[in-house]
């Protein structure tokens, strides 16, 4: 049984025909066009990165110091239970609202942590609404000292630093020189915005504070005393 290869031959064009009506069979090596890409240009500028310059313009900071003379007979470590006591310190906020303590941070286990709400009716208008609630975060590293750090809205962060000394330590030699002294020391940090008007309220309120403070001390040393 024989096979026969059939061939396709194209006949060449005669007379009075055309070539565009012949048949063209594709080389094979023939490529197809390419086509032409356009690229275009995006009219959307890149975002710029944070201008830290600007950042810093706009934050500020502010320090202040505030010493009490606590009552004679006072012991440090009847002081010291004071500083532990954190619902008798947040009580001493005077535009105290209302408070509720939060879950403990892990990165800082050993510091409880308060949800503080304050109505606040001094504030320049826009600047906070009345009722401001913040973050304060509490802890006693060491006898007879305090950290209190309060983290407030539009980026506010107040560290206090509460300690007990004594008189040659806050540069009383004289008069108090043997009594304990209470030392508050606060720096602020925030917007400009903010910062001078929080400073301002710490330097009305600071001796209220210590005051109601005294108070409590005085009521343990006498529960202390007919004990």
């Amino acid at each position: 049984m024989s096979y026969e290869r059939e061939c396709y031959t194209t006949p060449a064009p005669g007379p009075g025909h055309s070539s565009l009506h012949s048949p063209t069979i594709p080389s094979p090596h023939t490529q197809p066009p390419v086509p032409i890409t356009q690229h275009t240009r995006s009219t959307t500028p890149p975002e710029p990165p944070p201008n830290h310059h600007t950042m810093n313009i706009l934050n500020t900071s502010a320090t202040l110091k505030s010493s009490s003379l606590l009552p004679p007979g006072a012991s440090k470590a009847l002081v010291d239970s004071l500083l532990r006591n954190h619902d008798l310190l947040i009580r001493l906020d005077p535009e105290l609202s209302t408070y509720v303590e939060l879950p403990t941070l892990e990165n800082a286990p050993h510091a409880k942590l308060y949800k503080v709400t304050d109505i606040m009716h001094a504030l320049p208008r826009g600047l906070w609404d009345s009722t401001v609630s913040f973050e304060a975060q509490m802890s006693n590293p060491a006898e007879g000292c305090l950290e209190w750090i309060i983290r407030a809205p539009l980026g506010l962060v107040q560290t206090s630093i509460w300690s007990v000394r004594e008189g040659d330590e806050v540069g009383v030699r004289e008069g108090g020189g043997e009594r304990l002294w209470l030392v508050e020391e606060v720096e602020i940090k925030g917007s400009r915005l903010i910062v001078g008007t929080v400073k301002a309220k710490c330097e009305a309120n600071w001796e209220g504070v210590h005051g109601r403070f005294k108070g409590h001390l005085e009521d343990a040393m006498r529960k202390e005393s007919s004990a």
